[in-house]
């Protein structure tokens, strides 16, 4: 039907065309006319046209040639699948493995009990047949972890032991529970950690047999509202860069078993809304397993069960037994005694979190909540010399510096609901005031100004060059800044592949479209070298793709995706310019363009290059320089996290960043900025 229509408007334009006055028609029209060629070309410009157009069912008969269509809608097969998960899971690993061995709770080697409360949950799928109750060792310093699990059976309170050494995926794989599971706790309790080791198994298992699901912690905190589907997909693309289309096949096909963390960190009103979506995702779908972390206490609040899994375990308060044991195994008897002798101390002891901050930071000093507890830490740990040596000798931030920079941290997190922190992933919104926005606007535009001005004084005479780079660049940078405002994501240029088919098909399409255009208006010398520009410049656009379907973005080092951007910036430039000077040296050769300066051509060719993405990296460093400026981050940012690392405030797992704890970061975000 579209295919008639548009012959039936081509003829009666060619005829309309014909009966009309030749001489009233446009010297354009004319010149094609007039010229075989033109028409030609003009004919060749329509095919383009289509292509354009009709690139996706097109590009079945473009692959007969060798050349992959830019139009191509990306759909991941079962080799891109295999691809992806194969290098994604050494990196889970990686990270879980480093995570557990910097944890706090680690340092606390004790036998944790759990209680069986499955009537916190729906019902299970089978009955469990009661195990007899073996013996329960004594607690102490263990290798590992020890986990005691006590079944809840109603309307019996009766409390029977499992297994003396119960792990964490022995209760994940129960056969009433299959994979569906609720872990609550008091605050410190070790609910995270626990699901790190269950993370670790499940990890070995997907990495010993292709057939069982991806395990992928995410954290909830950061739930949107969206449906569970579209969210699991747009974090996991902003953790891992992993395209949203491999996501959505996993998704359908059940290949991942999704852990989440940090319900309680909500709020109950979205707490009560997530649960619902939680449900209704699992209810739709036929997982293998899904894990979710809550504090009992907000989790019973909102009234509202998890009722699509199988089972729950309640991880109980450490017991006077243990907390003695432990301070005797670190020779600690006189704080044990100060420790049972006062009952809010005693309570604060019961969560392994706390009891590790006890030992380190206790002076005797009256402390009755937990609360002062973290106080007393963070101030042992800020001023303890053991853990100086990050900086050079008397250049280390002072306490009361470095106390301020993660209190700014903690604050920037909570804000925007992150437990994580990558220092690539600064953004203009936090920015918090009109005059740091305007300073922000005012760098831009600077930096932007001298780039040019260095640019036109290299290739035309440093005084004019300056004067006439400034003016531009002033402009560009202007533009640059109403677009900068906060709110506007910086998105990095982290990894580039390239392409010689879509090159070549990119630069010959937008080069003769230009060239003929230019040729019409101009002439035909001109339009050759306009063609040839373009063309270049395009090629090496449509050469250089974004991330391919089946990469991964793993962060290894700090500010890695800044660095990254600005080398393949680098690239892009170097390109341009060379392009650029290439055209214009070769139509110089030919006589064409007699009175063009080389330093010129050379000068459009960096042009290209530099407004093909360097703001990408002068807005974040104009970014920096206002945080410096205002008191609120380093200009050396990695070098300080490493030195928060250091006093154990801070996690390091290759360039991201986070709390060893929520309640630590919870707290520093409370305390005021001095």
């Amino acid at each position: 039907m579209l295919n008639a229509v548009g012959q039936a408007g081509t003829i009666l334009g060619l005829t309309i065309l014909a009966q009309s006055d030749a001489e009233h028609w446009p010297e354009w029209v004319q010149k094609v006319l007039e010229n075989p060629l033109w028409i030609a070309a003009s004919l060749m410009i329509g095919a383009i046209a289509a292509i354009l157009a009709f690139g996706d069912t097109l590009s079945g008969t473009l692959s007969l040639f060798g050349i992959e269509s830019p139009f191509r809608r990306a759909k991941p097969v079962e080799v891109e699948l295999q691809t992806i998960r194969c290098k994604l899971l050494p990196i889970l690993k990686r990270d879980i493995d480093h995570r557990l061995a910097t944890s706090l709770h680690e340092l606390v080697k004790l036998d944790l009990y759990m209680e069986d409360q499955r009537q916190q949950v729906g019902k299970p799928k089978l009955d469990v047949v009661p195990e007899d109750a073996p013996t329960i060792p004594q607690s102490g310093m263990k290798s590992l972890i020890n986990r005691v699990l006590h079944p809840f059976r109603e309307p019996s309170t009766t409390r029977i032991p499992l297994a003396s050494t119960q792990k964490i995926i022995d209760v994940f794989d129960r056969a009433d529970i299959q994979g569906k599971l609720l872990i609550l706790g008091e605050p410190g309790s070790g609910k995270t950690t626990e699901l790190l080791h269950l993370a670790q198994d499940l990890i070995q298992r997907a990495t010993e047999d292709n057939h069982l699901p991806i395990p992928l912690i995410l954290e909830l905190s950061a739930w949107d509202g969206k449906p569970m589907p579209d969210w699991i997909t747009s974090q996991v693309k902003k953790q891992y860069s992993i395209h949203e289309a491999i996501t959505q096949q996993w998704l359908q096909q059940n290949d991942i078993l999704l852990l989440l963390d940090g319900l309680d960190e909500l709020g109950l009103e979205n707490q009560r809304k997530c649960i619902s979506a939680v449900n209704r995702f699992v209810d739709g779908q036929q997982l293998y397993g899904l894990v979710v972390c809550c504090r009992r206490e907000e989790y019973e609040a909102g009234q509202v069960e998890l009722d699509a899994l199988n089972g729950a375990v309640y991880l109980e308060p450490l017991r006077d037994e243990q907390i003695q044991d432990y301070f005797e195994q670190l020779n600690r008897q006189r704080l044990w005694e100060s420790v049972w002798a006062n009952p809010a101390l005693l309570n604060l002891a019961r969560a392994p979190l706390f009891l590790f901050m006890l030992v380190v930071a206790y002076q005797g000093k009256p402390i009755a909540n937990e609360t002062e507890l973290l106080d007393a830490y963070i101030e042992k740990q800020l001023h303890d010399p053991n853990y100086q040596g990050i900086y050079p000798r008397d250049r280390s931030p002072t306490p009361e510096r470095t106390r301020h920079y993660l209190v700014w941290l903690a604050r920037q997190l909570e804000r925007v609901r992150e437990t994580e922190f990558l220092i690539e992933g600064l953004q203009p919104d936090w920015l918090r005031s009109d005059s740091q926005i305007k300073s922000y606007k005012r760098i831009n535009t600077l930096i932007f100004g001298l780039i040019f001005g260095l640019i036109f004084g290299l290739s035309s005479g440093l005084s004019d060059g300056l004067i006439f780079g400034l003016i531009i660049g002033l402009i560009f940078g202007s533009l640059g800044s109403l677009l900068s405002n906060p709110g506007i994501f910086i998105q990095l240029r982290e990894k580039l592949t390239f392409s010689l088919p879509n090159g070549l098909l990119g630069g010959l399409i937008f080069g003769m479209i230009s060239g003929l255009i230019s040729g019409l208006v101009v002439g035909l010398s001109f339009g050759l070298i306009v063609g040839l520009i373009i063309g270049l410049s395009f090629a090496l656009s449509f050469a250089l793709k974004a991330l391919p379907i089946n990469a991964i973005n793993e962060k290894n080092t700090p500010n890695q995706g800044i660095w990254k951007s600005l080398q393949n910036v680098m690239i892009i430039f170097l390109s341009f310019f060379l392009s650029g000077g290439l055209t214009f040296w070769l139509t110089f050769m030919l006589g064409s363009v007699p009175t063009f300066e080389l330093g010129g051509a050379l000068t459009v060719g960096v042009i290209g290059g530099v407004s093909s993405g360097v703001d990408v990296v002068v807005r974040h460093f104009s970014l920096r320089i206002v945080l410096t400026q205002n008191g609120y981050a380093p200009w050396n940012y990695a070098r300080f996290l490493d030195h928060a690392v250091k006093h154990r405030f801070i996690q390091r797992v290759g360039g991201r960043y986070r709390f060893v704890h929520d309640l630590l970061r919870k707290h520093f975000a409370a305390m005021p900025i001095k």
